[in-house]
C-alpha cells in the first residue's frame, strides 16, 4: 500500500481507495443490498443522535459513519471517489436534512437492488444521483456543526483501524463493547 498523505491534524488522510482495502481485509466482502442494510443502520443512529440533541461531535461521527459504510456503493457504481460530485440539498436544518438523507438512502436502497438484480439500465445514473445527494446532505449536515466530513472520516478511520471487530458473516461487524 503506498503511503497516504495526512491532513494537519496528523490523521492518515483517507480515499475510497485505502477505506475498501481497510474494509475488505477486515470484514471481507459484502453484498451490495447488505451494505444498503447497514447504512440504515448507521443512519437511524445518525437520526436519533440529532434527535436526541447529542453534541454536535458525536452528530458528525455518525454522519462519518454513514458516509463509510457507502464506500462500497460508491465502487458499485463505478466512481472513483464517492465523496465527488456530492450534491447539497441547502437545506441548513439538521432533522430536516437526516430526514432527507432517510428519503435518498431509501431510493438509493431501491436502486442498488434493481442493479444487484440485473436491471441496470436507468438505475445506474439514479443510484449515482441518490448516492451524491446522501454524501451532499450529510456534508451539509457536518457542515452546520463546524466540522468537514472528510476530517471527520479521517478521525472515524482513526479509530476504527485501532478496534477489535466481532465479524457477522456478512462482510460486516460490530467493533468489540458497541451496545
Amino acid at each position: 500500500m503506498n503511503a497516504l498523505a495526512t491532513n494537519p491534524s496528523g490523521l492518515r488522510q483517507e480515499t475510497q481507495a485505502s477505506i475498501m482495502e481497510w474494509k475488505l481485509a477486515t470484514f471481507g466482502v459484502s453484498s451490495p443490498i447488505r451494505q444498503m442494510a447497514r447504512a440504515t443502520e448507521e443512519l437511524g443512529e445518525l437520526f436519533r443522535a440529532v434527535t436526541s440533541d447529542s453534541a454536535p461531535e458525536k452528530i458528525v461521527i455518525e454522519a462519518a459513519d454513514v458516509a463509510l459504510i457507502l464506500t462500497d456503493i460508491g465502487v458499485l457504481l463505478g466512481t472513483a471517489d464517492w465523496l465527488f460530485g456530492a450534491r447539497r440539498p441547502h437545506i441548513n436544518r439538521p432533522v430536516r436534512l437526516v430526514t432527507y438523507t432517510v428519503t435518498q438512502l431509501g431510493l438509493l436502497a431501491h436502486e442498488v437492488e434493481m442493479i444487484s438484480s440485473g436491471d441496470a439500465g436507468r438505475s445506474q445514473s439514479m443510484a449515482l444521483a441518490s448516492l451524491r445527494a446522501v454524501i451532499g446532505a450529510l456534508q451539509e449536515l457536518v457542515d452546520c456543526y463546524g466540522h468537514d466530513l472528510k476530517l471527520a472520516i479521517n478521525a472515524k478511520m482513526a479509530v476504527n483501524r485501532t478496534r477489535k471487530w466481532n465479524l457477522d458473516g456478512t462482510g460486516h461487524g460490530y467493533h468489540r463493547g458497541a451496545v
